[in-house]
């Protein structure tokens, strides 16, 4: 069976690019390009290479949303209980934002498609076209990024809740570490592992030293971020400390780590 590339584009601009089965009639969508704005339509190939428009109408914001989840495997197609839960739309969109951002388009497009994997669950809904001025002014409502200028994109030790490193190793998954547990002191240990992970950012007591910068607010931390480099002496350090001070439930991954290239300090948003 022969397939041909079929381009079907809208009378926005954006278009979906699929391939048309020269026998029987089938057809599949390969590719798609940015979300279409509201009101927008695209094209499909249906049957025979033939293109089939599609048309989207923008409608208010409904106030709850039917919604059916189940766990979400990866690594093959299982069957698992579909559970059923009705959303009140802000906290269907709060969820939505931990994948997306504060990304108007991208929630959209989400919403529409009706389907987001959240927490290792997949969670569906029948799929609408939300109007995009209600959306902006709910999206409003959320945290944003704090301003230039703003005394808090400095970053406050006693915040910080969770920090994570980020291997100099391509292909090392990063270490998540929680104050509850790093905070916690060996025997005979003058301080613990969470000591010595917030001192590479105490510029006062190492004059010179980089401070973490502001990396914006995090939907899916519920927090600022704040990061910063490492040198080639923090790491051997943090190395170091962690092969002494760190909890044990945690060594295997620190080792794993290797060097340890950055860190990021999440603090929850007060409020």
């Amino acid at each position: 069976m022969h397939d041909s590339a079929v381009d079907c584009r809208a009378n926005a601009g954006t278009y979906l690019v699929a391939r048309a089965a020269s026998q029987g009639g089938e057809s599949a969508v390969i590719a798609k390009a940015p979300p279409l704005p509201s009101g927008a339509g695209y094209k499909t190939v249906g049957a025979r290479g033939h293109c089939q428009e599609t048309t989207f109408t923008p409608v208010p914001l409904p106030e709850t949303i039917p919604v059916k989840f189940t766990e979400e495997d990866a690594e093959y197609i299982s069957v698992r209980p579909v559970k059923r839960q009705t959303f009140r739309v802000r906290e269907l969109v709060d969820m939505v934002l931990s994948v997306t951002g504060r990304d108007l388009p991208r929630v959209q497009q989400i919403l529409r498609t009706g389907t987001v994997v959240y927490h290792f669950y997949r969670y569906k809904w029948q799929g609408f076209d939300a109007d995009p001025g209600e959306l902006q002014q709910l999206l409003a409502e959320f945290p944003a990024d704090f301003p230039i200028g703003d005394p808090r994109r400095k970053f406050t030790p006693q915040t910080c809740i969770v920090t994570i490193l980020e291997s100099a190793t391509p292909g090392r998954a990063p270490v998540e570490i929680e104050r509850a547990a790093a905070r916690k002191r060996p025997l005979f240990a003058a301080r613990s592992f969470w000591d010595c992970l917030l001192a590479l950012a105490d510029s006062e007591k190492t004059p010179g030293q980089q401070i973490p910068e502001y990396a914006g607010y995090s939907f899916a931390r519920r927090g600022d971020l704040y990061r910063m480099a490492l040198t080639a002496e923090q790491s051997a350090s943090v190395s170091l400390d962690a092969a002494r001070l760190a909890p044990r439930s945690l060594r295997a991954a620190l080792d794993a780590l290797a060097a340890p290239a950055r860190v990021t300090f999440v603090c929850p948003r007060a409020g």
